[in-house]
């Protein structure tokens, strides 16, 4: 039997011209007249991700034969970059305003131009095909658009003339990143075919391009086109050549001068070793500092008669340990290290985590030329404003604050020499100016990539006991984004003393992580933490302090990113409290309905706190009381409800449970009709309440969850039951049953697998988690 012969790609002895493929798509899409019958184009375009559940990129981009241009972007960012009056530009959100000049210009002028290809003997006139080649099974003739600084070609189907693909290049924070977009599917509008889905690959990201909308008008003059108040302005400024460079610009060009985006990315470990010179004490200290990937960190400061202050992370635990204070868990990493080591990802990740940054002046600094640049993080609190000398582009100074027992301390920090170490400028001499002291951090080592023991990072037995610290109550039971659970409580020596913080721990993988402290107040003890997720999808934490809960104010802070970091604290105004503690109701339109309640001299009172823009601002309805409830001694002794937990009974029909003194033991309930603005008065239901807390949940089928301690004294048995009306409830599971036990301040969620998931406070001690089965739960 013979072999056959492989097959060969077809050889041409003689390409076309690249008019003859041109025109050739010109009219193989609607001839050259239709083509010149339109005068402006507007393309509505949305990039998903190839399984189609996320948006990549949203804009609208409006095109016109006289080389006017605008293109505004929602996503990725707020953007948006035209030509306009044959000035190119382009503005940001994150950035602000910026001028093209050069190639840049004359690249952005050839794209602005509507209907290129018809347009390309004045636009490209040096274009060539240089070519044949298959692409997805059709054979096309490729061609170069020339001049073309960007690199363009593109490939046209032999047979029916049509564009297959392109490719160019565009630049990104790393370099040069190459594009190519095939076309998957064409349609006809007013009488032209136009490619309508493309597939696109951008370096490491790969995405389906869709045009949702196409329209034609006559031509669009320059000023429907005109760019935005913030670029004429900066425009004007250039013109007077007292323009400044865009933020933007002097970020990057720090990351190059000192190395680099590539060289940034291939940084694994760093090991930094030096003394801390506190200028004003006459104090000398040894320093070393180690990181590694995966959030790994150790650092520790030797002070001469103080002892050694250390603080490190394995990656899910963050600690420090100090004579002083002893051990710790933090709940993030401030400052550390004093810019001893640098995370790699977000120096040339800054993107994601700056919000804005504008350039504010050039200013001497020191007698150097800077720019002063002002940035202002996606996640809130406070700015940092950075100097970039002028000459050489590297970061001079910087003013940050970070925080402390005693709240927000601002430091700068001066760079004033850099090393450069394996193809990176290092800073290895930056004096520090924090709290009235003055210190000088010397590098005297500075090791890349070398190898670093795993024990390095490893937390110390005393922090881990932390996962035994004594707690109070429970707070919340939010299930994050990813599927994990994430618990909160307060805790410390005893309920009220002055060290109770804010304490939490994240579930993943069948475990609880070692508890981290979330917030702290100043000689003053923490109550009540509330975990929530509002609807923009925007992790709250609430929580209350105060000597007493008749003296309490509330304070909150919030994650963007499901837990891994925080804004700073923001304290509420008197009177609003946010969820008191049982977790709220986040309604179908993102109304938050949240109960809360006011404990004050021998009277309780429930109330009800709405939000409509997210947990933002709150509005307080009630109060919500049982007629006629006054205690055994005629009113002497403290009666009422508190802590309610609101469920919804479908639409708008709400109800919460709370719970109530013993002079009524049993749970009592009230009812709303309009979303939580009004509420009948409380009564109570045939469920025992020995003045303890209680949660429930409306469940996906409409039943109603209820935990609670089923007994008239004491906080023992601790059940779960359910109800399909919520009014009859029927026990189903006893979590706790121990004579004199005390197991109390339950919260209870429905997971996204459809299971009960329950915590709670174990005799004062623990944090108790349990699993209920949703095939365990009666119908």
């Amino acid at each position: 039997m013979g072999l056959a012969a492989p097959a060969r790609t077809p050889r041409y002895s003689a390409l076309p011209s690249v008019s003859s493929v041109f025109d050739h798509y010109i009219q193989a899409t609607g001839g050259r007249a239709a083509w010149r019958s339109k005068q402006a184009e507007r393309n509505e375009i949305e990039g998903r991700n190839l399984d189609g559940g996320r948006v990549v990129l949203r804009a609208v981009i409006t095109t016109s034969r006289n080389g006017s241009s605008l293109s505004e972007m929602t996503i990725p960012e707020v953007a948006s970059e035209g030509i306009y009056k044959g000035v190119a530009w382009t503005w940001t959100k994150l950035a602000g305003p910026r001028l093209r000049k050069g190639a840049e210009r004359a690249t952005a002028m050839r794209a602005a131009h509507m209907l290129e290809e018809a347009d390309w003997r004045a636009l490209y006139p040096n274009s060539k095909v240089d070519g044949a080649e298959p692409i997805g099974g059709k054979m096309c003739y490729r061609v170069s658009l020339l001049p073309s600084s960007d690199g363009k070609l593109e490939w046209f189907e032999l047979d029916s003339g049509l564009l297959v693909k392109k490719s160019w290049w565009e630049m990104s924070t790393s370099g040069r990143v190459g594009v190519t977009s095939t076309v998957e599917q064409w349609r006809e509008v007013e009488g032209l075919r136009q490619p309508m889905t493309m597939l696109v690959d951008r370096g490491d990201m790969k995405y389906r391009l869709t045009v949702l909308n196409v329209a034609y008008g006559s031509a669009a003059g320059p000023e429907a086109l005109r760019y935005p108040q913030e670029v004429a302005s900066y425009l004007a400024e250039d013109r007077a050549g007292k323009a400044l460079p865009n933020a933007e610009e002097l970020i990057e060009r720090h990351i190059f001068e000192s190395g680099g985006a590539a060289s940034y990315q291939t940084i694994r470990t760093q090991r930094v070793s030096g003394t801390l010179d506190y200028l004003s004490r006459g104090m000398v200290a040894r320093t070393e500092a180690w990181s590694a990937p995966g959030g790994r960190y150790y650092q520790t400061v030797d002070i001469p008669g103080l002892g050694k202050q250390e603080e490190g992370s394995d990656g899910s635990v963050l600690w420090e340990r100090s004579p002083a204070l002893g051990p710790r868990a933090r709940t993030r990493r401030d400052l550390s290290g004093l810019g001893m080591t640098m995370d790699a990802a977000e120096v040339i990740g800054w993107r994601y985590l700056i919000g804005q940054a504008r350039t504010e002046v050039l200013e001497k600094v020191d007698g150097r030329d800077c720019y002063r640049v002002r940035l202002t993080a996606k996640s809130g609190g406070s700015t940092t404003v950075r100097w970039y000398e002028k000459n050489s582009g590297l970061l001079f100074r910087q003013s940050v604050s970070f925080k402390t027992e005693m709240g927000e301390v601002p430091a700068v920090l001066t760079y004033e020499e850099w090393r450069r170490v394996e193809g990176l400028k290092w800073p290895v001499k930056i004096r520090i100016l924090t709290a009235g002291q003055e210190m000088l951090f010397a590098a005297d080592q500075v090791a890349l990539n070398s190898a670093i023991e795993n024990a390095v990072f490893v937390v110390p037995d005393d922090v881990k006991k932390l996962a035994e610290v004594h707690a109070e109550r429970t707070g919340t039971l939010p299930a994050l984004a990813n599927g994990d659970l994430m618990s909160a409580w307060f805790g410390g020596t005893d309920e009220g003393r002055p060290d109770v913080a804010i304490w939490a721990s994240t579930r993943s993988a069948g475990k609880w992580s070692v508890p981290v402290e979330m917030v702290r107040e100043a000689n003053t003890p923490c109550w009540n933490p509330v975990l929530f997720y509002a609807k923009s999808g925007r992790l709250w934490l609430y929580y209350k302090f105060g000597t007493s809960p008749s003296q309490w104010t509330a304070g909150r802070k919030y994650s963007e990113d499901n837990g891994k970091s925080w804004s700073a604290v923001e304290h509420l105004p008197a009177g609003i409290y946010g969820p008191i503690r049982a977790k709220p109701l986040v309604m179908e339109d993102g109304t938050i309905v949240s109960g809360t309640s006011v404990e004050s001299y021998r009277s309780w009172a429930v109330w009800v706190e709405r939000s409509t823009d997210g947990g933002v601002t709150w509005s307080k309805f009630g109060p919500i009381t049982v007629p006629g409830a006054g205690g055994p001694d005629n009113g002497k002794s403290t009666s009422g409800l508190i802590q309610p937990s609101v469920v919804s009974m479908g639409g708008k029909k709400l109800r919460l449970y709370a719970r109530s003194t013993q002079d009524i033991g049993r749970v009592c309930v009230a009812d709303s009709a309009d979303g939580g603005m009004t509420w009948t008065q409380a009564r109570p239901l045939d469920v025992l309440n020995p003045n303890s807390g209680i949660d429930a949940v409306t469940l996906r089928d409409g039943r109603v969850a209820l935990v609670y301690n089923n007994t008239t004294k004491g906080r023992s048995p601790l059940n779960l039951a359910v109800s399909k009306d919520g009014e009859k409830f029927a026990d189903f599971r006893v979590l706790e049953d121990a004579a004199g036990g005390e197991f109390s301040y339950p919260n209870v969620i429905q997971g996204r697998d459809g299971d009960l998931h329950v915590v709670y406070t174990w005799r004062r001690k623990k944090i108790r988690y349990v699993r209920v089965g949703l095939g365990e739960v009666p119908k």
